[in-house]
């Protein structure tokens, strides 16, 4: 038997007005990792608060968070994609215990199985709001954001457990439900509409309708027009009219037994296609490598590295190697690059990361996601003939090693030169110092201070209007 998913929407104007009308003083409270899989700036943060839970029931909140995440992240596309979250909770505490429900909705049930309350929770959060018993809502989002910017600024999507065993929830910017054994079904389509973004499938009213991921108007629900045309045939996904009042017969969906519709369900194709093409709008599976620099100047061979990668589960990760524009390496994190692969000039090296998932397809809205990094790699040409009368330029440095000052004496320098500069490099590239001098014959005697280079391993570049000279040169102090 199907069971219908109340979800309702609450309006962004009406729940933030309150923002500017009433002032919060800042209260911090003890944040509790849940799940941590790395940088809460390169994966993705949910944050859940309690409501109505007081200081002796904290334990209680994490019991009943863990009884929805854990779930939570056993659901697909979420259970593929888990390394990608961090899980945080916020113990919010409330002076008193419980929902408030004030009873002001016509479908209440009786007073006897669902009595009038009102607990001084923290966030206000109460049943019958806008008329409708089941609707429950943080009342209070002033305080909301004011716990989020003091306790947990770096969130992506929140989630509000209201301290109650009676059904109800809502969506809008925050996902809220109780402690009811449905609030993980609650939990999921609230998300979906929080944090992919999507519509619901069942007729929410005409307020709600308007073109979305799994949602069109008639004018678009043709196998060549609608969005989710990749996905017509597949486990029922096709074209089907919304149903019933209002302007339903106008607007079309993509399933009929899909979690934006039904409790117990899963997400439909679509719909699935669309969390995950949120979850990499939201954060990169590459998340760190090396060399950090974007401009490499390559003199000897060097190792290019994605050293932390986050992968789906199965991992459906592809990687491809790129050396300006033609494959170099498939399949490894890391490639060995020699000047002797590269041009004269700059060049480009490219990681190309592709997920080949079978839930993501192309169309005209969605798209497979692919993450890059790229890097220019620049060659200098070296023993050049920089006169223009077959003399190469000749140079000798000693000390090398050295402590204080490098000395260098040139030959073959162009006479038409005023100006010849020296530029100390390190091994990724970076311009360490540079220092310039006049001279005015092809021979010259030059004295480099490098007292304020720290010891290490450089490249010495004498560059003049002809053209560049590289050496090795290491310094010790």
């Amino acid at each position: 038997m199907k069971r219908s998913l109340l979800s309702f929407k609450i309006l962004s104007t009406l729940a933030f007005s309150l923002l500017g009308l009433v002032s919060i003083q800042a209260q911090t409270f003890e944040v509790d990792t849940i799940v941590k899989r790395g940088a809460t700036d390169k994966y993705i943060n949910f944050v859940y608060l309690g409501d109505g839970y007081t200081a002796s029931q904290q334990s209680t909140f994490l019991t009943h968070l863990h009884n929805i995440n854990n779930d939570f992240f056993e659901r697909v596309p979420f259970s593929n994609y888990k390394n990608f979250f961090n899980v945080f909770a916020i113990k919010v505490i409330s002076l008193e215990s419980g929902v408030k429900h004030p009873r002001s909705a016509s479908d209440c049930p009786s007073v006897s199985e669902f009595p009038a309350a009102n607990p001084n929770n923290y966030f206000g959060t109460t049943f019958d709001d806008y008329g409708i018993h089941r609707l429950v809502v943080p009342k209070n989002t002033s305080k909301l954001n004011s716990v989020l910017a003091d306790n947990f600024p770096e969130y992506d999507q929140v989630l509000v457990i209201g301290n109650t065993t009676q059904y109800g929830g809502s969506g809008g910017s925050f996902a809220t439900g109780t402690a009811h054994d449905a609030s993980l079904e609650i939990m999921l389509h609230e998300c979906g509409h929080s944090f992919a973004g999507l519509s619901d499938e069942y007729w929410a009213g005409d307020v709600y309708a308007g073109e979305n991921y799994n949602m069109t108007n008639i004018a678009n629900a043709t196998p060549t027009a609608v969005r989710w045309q990749a996905w017509l045939g597949v486990t029922g996904t096709d074209i089907y009219e919304h149903c019933c009042g209002g302007s339903a017969d106008q607007w079309y969906k993509p399933h009929n037994n899909c979690l934006m519709e039904y409790l117990e369900r899963e997400f439909c194709p679509v719909c699935r296609q669309r969390v995950i093409e949120k979850i990499y709008e939201t954060t990169s599976p590459i998340v760190n490598y090396t060399p950090t620099t974007a401009t490499v100047h390559m003199v000897a061979p060097m190792e290019f590295k994605i050293t932390e990668l986050i992968k789906p589960i199965p991992n459906t990760l592809k990687l491809q190697w790129k050396l300006n524009g033609s494959p170099v390496g498939t399949g490894t994190t890391n490639i060995s690059i020699t000047p002797e692969m590269l041009s004269i000039g700059a060049n480009t090296l490219e990681v190309e990361v592709k997920d080949t998932t079978f839930m993501l397809r192309s169309a005209p809205t969605f798209t497979h996601h692919i993450n890059k990094v790229t890097w220019t790699l620049n060659k200098w040409a070296t023993g050049v003939d920089i006169n223009g009368d077959n003399q190469h330029l000749s140079i000798l440095i000693f000390p090398n090693p050295a402590t204080t000052v490098i000395q260098i004496q040139a030959k073959g320098l162009p006479t038409a030169d005023a100006t010849v500069s020296f530029q100390i490099v390190n091994i990724a590239g970076t311009l360490i110092k540079e220092v310039k001098t006049q001279v005015f014959q092809s021979e010259a005697s030059i004295k480099l201070p490098v007292d304020d280079v720290p010891a290490g391993n450089y490249f010495l570049k004498m560059n003049t209007s002809k053209g560049s000279e590289l050496f090795k040169i290491s310094i010790l102090h």
